[in-house]
């Protein structure tokens, strides 16, 4: 058996997908929202994904690191992807990877001090998926009016970026954003989207295609579909991201990739990119067609017919009374 589970708010990914039309899912991949997990005491073996972990609030955040770790006690076959507390965010992503020298550009949150960045940047969420929050920012007095206009409007500075802008066009002045899908241990190469501005809205931004004309664009793509050029780097993506689950978006230049995040509840379908020239005959069966053997092979017959009991996890007060308690015993002070 397969689990998803994701947040209320991103409910729209798998649920009905038709990635999940395929007959060696059927009855076998289950869409499960946090709050229906945390009364659940009846699994079944298999796999359970944690996904849409940035859009879990910390209460929440907490009981699905509390049901990770029951399920993994658990006694039967259950394999875990993402952990709620360790896979990281895109804040810590994007910092490990600029030290560990795979990103170019580095990452600051608005209220870290010393700030080094460089110019230009622009901001946006550590938690949500909606893209930059500014037009890049070339001095000091720019980012810091920014920062105070965004935060007026009630954007809470904790959650707030300042991210080094890297500038990825070839020498035609086209942009590239590329996706990869991390499945248990399958990692694949899904899809590439072309603009002609630095955020690159799938499956063509602005007025690419008078750059490139739609055809070579196509061509491209399908060489990079299911190709294992960039899979080395993303595999260590991955390790440093703690990410078991979810698909990685970044883009080229000089040869190497330079990677902008990693979305642990993506679109699998993708359908919207799909309605474009040929790509819908050639370009996207292939990503769909690897994504379904990835996912059927989080499964199998063993695992499924094996059934696990848990209790649920505590109320997060409950937990806390108690972690307290513990806390206070391994210091030696007493309850008072």
């Amino acid at each position: 058996m397969i689990y998803y589970l994701l947040t209320e708010r991103g409910d729209h990914t798998f649920r009905d997908s038709p990635i999940l039309d395929d007959p060696r899912l059927a009855g076998r991949f289950e869409v499960v929202t946090y709050t229906e997990a945390f009364r659940r005491r009846h699994w079944q073996g298999g796999s359970i994904v944690f996904s849409d972990i940035d859009r879990l609030m910390p209460a929440d955040m907490l009981r699905a690191t509390l049901l990770y770790r029951r399920l993994r006690r658990a006694r039967g076959r259950m394999r875990l992807l993402n952990h709620p507390t360790r896979t990281a965010s895109r804040y810590t992503l994007l910092r490990r990877l600029y030290e560990a020298g795979i990103n170019r550009h580095n990452v600051y949150r608005v209220d870290e001090e010393p700030r080094r960045q460089r110019f230009p940047v622009f901001l946006r969420s550590d938690s949500r998926h909606d893209g930059p929050y500014t037009d890049l920012i070339h001095d000091g007095d720019t980012l810091d009016a920014e920062i105070w206009r965004l935060t007026s409007l009630g954007l809470d500075p904790r959650d707030l970026l300042i991210v080094e802008y890297f500038d990825t066009a070839d020498d035609r002045g086209v942009y590239r954003k590329c996706t990869a899908f991390v499945v248990g241990d399958a990692i694949f190469q899904r899809y590439m989207c072309f603009g002609d501005r630095w955020v690159v809205s799938p499956p063509r931004t602005g007025d690419v295609q008078r750059l490139r004309d739609e055809q070579s664009m196509i061509d491209e793509e399908a060489g990079y579909v299911g190709a294992d050029t960039w899979l080395p780097v993303l595999r260590r993506v991955a390790e440093l991201g703690g990410l078991g689950f979810g698909r990685i978006d970044f883009g080229i230049k000089d040869g190497r990739p330079e990677i902008w995040e990693a979305n642990t509840n993506p679109d699998p379908a993708a359908s919207r990119y799909a309605e474009l020239g040929g790509r819908e005959e050639r370009n996207v069966p292939i990503g769909r067609r690897f994504l379904r053997d990835a996912l059927a092979a989080l499964d199998d017959d063993a695992a499924h017919a094996t059934a696990i009991e848990i209790d649920t996890p505590p109320a997060t007060s409950d937990w806390y009374d108690w972690f307290k308690d513990d806390v206070r015993q391994r210091i030696g002070k007493s309850a008072g």
